[in-house]
């Protein structure tokens, strides 16, 4: 097998070269034959097993995109809600914490206590 063989296609290729050499010379190498239908059956599994992951890769897309959908209604109507629940309540309603919405407080209420002083330990005595 050539070193720079690197992608799933370079592998394919190398073995299709490989089959095609063997049939060339299938007289004067009749006794690796098990391994060529070996070689076969393990190709064929290998274009199987891709086609299988190609599929799923866009399902998964496609389930991305679908996902991304639902959350971008969702945040839609959840914005509704939220909107809904401030004209019902009013803006200032205490309640609104519990929909995720910051009421509208006094400037006095947001300030809360003012802080206190830094606590000053007196140092320690001298050591003798």
């Amino acid at each position: 097998m050539p070193t720079n063989v690197k992608s799933f296609a370079d592998f394919i290729l190398d073995w299709e070269k490989l089959l095609a050499a063997y049939a060339e010379h299938a007289q004067s190498l009749s006794g690796l034959e098990p391994m060529r239908l070996q070689l076969v059956e393990l190709r064929d599994r290998a274009l199987e097993l891709k086609q299988q992951q190609e599929v799923q890769i866009g399902a998964k897309q496609r389930t991305t995109q679908d996902t991304q959908m639902v959350v971008r209604s969702a945040q839609e109507v959840a914005r509704r809600l939220r909107k809904h629940a401030i004209a019902v309540l009013g803006t200032d309603n205490e309640l609104l914490v519990a929909f995720g919405v910051a009421p509208r407080r006094d400037r006095k209420s947001r300030r809360g206590e003012p802080p206190l002083p830094p606590v000053v330990e007196p140092p320690p005595p001298p050591v003798e």
